[in-house]
């Protein structure tokens, strides 16, 4: 199996969420870029083809989560993500999964990204 690309997108530099979501996906054998903001994900979704991006709700006072998915799927529209949050399900959700904080375990999360890397590209 391929190793798959997966975009991270957490403003929250040194925050243990961003740094257990990374450590989770790479232990599988994902590799896996970080965006702390929303030019920075565009940019990195330009310059590579993920598999699957992750996508925190809250990016920062002017864009949420799911509104930058929608954004990236302009532009690419075979991204699959999944949108993590502390907060509800959003109504109009943009993204392909979502999964509220805290989980109990990150296994879930993982699964989720796992799946989602496998759907445009099965071998």
């Amino acid at each position: 199996m391929a190793e798959k690309l997966i975009l991270l997108i957490n403003p929250r530099k040194n925050s243990k969420v961003r740094r257990t979501i990374d450590f989770a996906l790479e232990s599988v054998g994902m590799s896996v870029h970080i965006a702390d903001n929303a030019a920075e994900a565009m940019d990195l979704a330009n310059d590579y083809v993920f598999d699957a991006i992750v996508v925190e709700e809250r990016i920062d006072s002017r864009t949420s989560g799911n509104e930058l998915i929608r954004e990236l799927r302009v532009a690419h529209p075979y991204l699959n993500a999944l949108l993590i949050s502390k907060k509800d399900r959003p109504e109009e959700l943009h993204a392909d999964a979502f999964i509220a904080m805290p989980w109990e375990t990150i296994d879930a999360l993982v699964e989720i990204v796992e799946y989602l890397a496998e759907l445009n590209n099965p071998n």
